[in-house]
């Protein structure tokens, strides 16, 4: 796990922590020229930083909340949900509706961002799953493409050790599939699922329509032999969250704090946090655009970000309200930590670089 990022108990008037994912383009040396962002460069250009070898997001952020090794995934992105149901003590694994299609000779993902699900869609297939394989456990369709398996003590005892879902959308996982399902008993599982999505009336309209058929599922985020949901971890250190990344809210729950959604911007933060001294903020607006390669939502969302966030937070930090203004940046090439305070202000030599430079040097020096 990430080794620079022990959760600390600061003393200063406020420290805000920005968890930014994809803010670098996954790969730089065709990196889309972003847009005019001065107060992103400027905290890149003025700040400190500290690199640790890459690693998924998802691992990161659970690094944020004390965990040493990666915990159970599924269970906590179930805790996070709105109908979130006692986890501790049961297999969970997040069972994500995806279509899956060859393109030449490899095999690409799309998840659910990508389907458009209704929840009629989602009801009727989930009741399939569930009247087809009850030996599996119960499946459950939550909001926005989450969908659950809780296991039953029938289900494989084999722990599935696939890549989490944000790690694989938009991309080739034909090579990944092999090690993911090697062992017997989830391999003719996972093929009996396809088959039966793939014969379902809703898959059949979908393709009747021209849409992407929903023919498989992503199982990921299973047990980990160590850890468990119900565990909280030890000196987590924040006092708030802001997020409305389910994965987040559940570790936020974990950890005995009540998630915040997202605010429209950093002056909304600043106005109900004065009282906070350690906020997390978790902006996950780049993770989609950069899975699909879609250089014109990455840069439109890079704008708002710098407009909304950056530029105020970093007014904030200038005029003495935050005593630190942290910006983690988990990417392909590397996890990068840039800390930011006021005296960092007066490194005017520090002259600001494009985004699209800053991640070349990056990935060049990658670990």
């Amino acid at each position: 796990m990430v080794h620079f990022l022990g959760l600390l108990s600061f003393s200063g008037p406020m420290s805000i922590t920005l968890f930014a994912p994809e803010l670098l383009w996954p790969e730089p040396g065709v990196h889309p020229e972003p847009p005019a962002c001065p107060a992103l460069e400027r905290l890149l250009a003025r700040g400190s930083l500290r690199r640790a070898p890459a690693q998924a997001s998802e691992d990161v952020l659970c690094a944020l909340f004390g965990h040493p090794e990666r915990p159970a995934l599924a269970a906590l992105r179930r805790h996070g949900e709105d109908d979130a149901p006692a986890v501790g003590g049961r297999r969970w694994l997040c069972a994500d509706p995806v279509h899956l299609r060859f393109d030449d000779d490899r095999l690409i993902l799309a998840d659910a961002t990508r389907l458009d699900i209704s929840a009629e869609e989602a009801e009727a297939l989930v009741a399939a799953l569930n009247a087809e394989f009850p030996e599996l456990g119960r499946f459950h369709a939550a909001a926005d493409g989450r969908w659950y398996l809780d296991l039953a003590d029938t289900a494989p005892a084999a722990r599935l050790d696939a890549p989490p879902l944000s790690a694989v959308a938009g991309r080739h996982v034909g090579t990944l599939l092999p090690d993911v399902l090697a062992d017997r008993a989830w391999r003719s599982r996972f093929t009996a699922l396809q088959t039966v999505l793939h014969a379902h009336p809703v898959n059949q309209a979908r393709t009747g329509n021209g849409r992407l058929s929903i023919n498989s599922l992503w199982l990921w985020g299973d047990q980990n032999d160590t850890a468990s949901a119900s565990d909280t971890p030890a000196n987590a250190g924040w006092q708030r969250l802001w997020s409305d990344d389910t994965l987040a809210r559940g570790l936020a729950r974990s950890a005995g704090l009540k998630p915040q959604p997202i605010p429209e911007s950093a002056t909304t933060l600043l106005a109900e946090a004065s009282t906070k001294r350690r906020s997390l903020v978790v902006l996950d607006d780049l993770v989609t655009p950069a899975s699909y390669d879609d250089a014109d939502a990455w840069r439109d969302a890079l704008a708002r970000l710098d407009a909304d966030w950056f530029a105020p937070l970093a007014a904030a930090v200038r005029a003495g309200r935050v005593d630190r203004l942290e910006l983690i940046v988990p990417a392909a090439y590397g996890t990068f930590c840039w800390t930011l305070r006021r005296a960092d202000f007066w490194r005017f030599w520090k002259r600001n670089t494009p985004l699209a430079s800053v991640a070349t040097r990056l990935a060049e020096d990658r670990q």
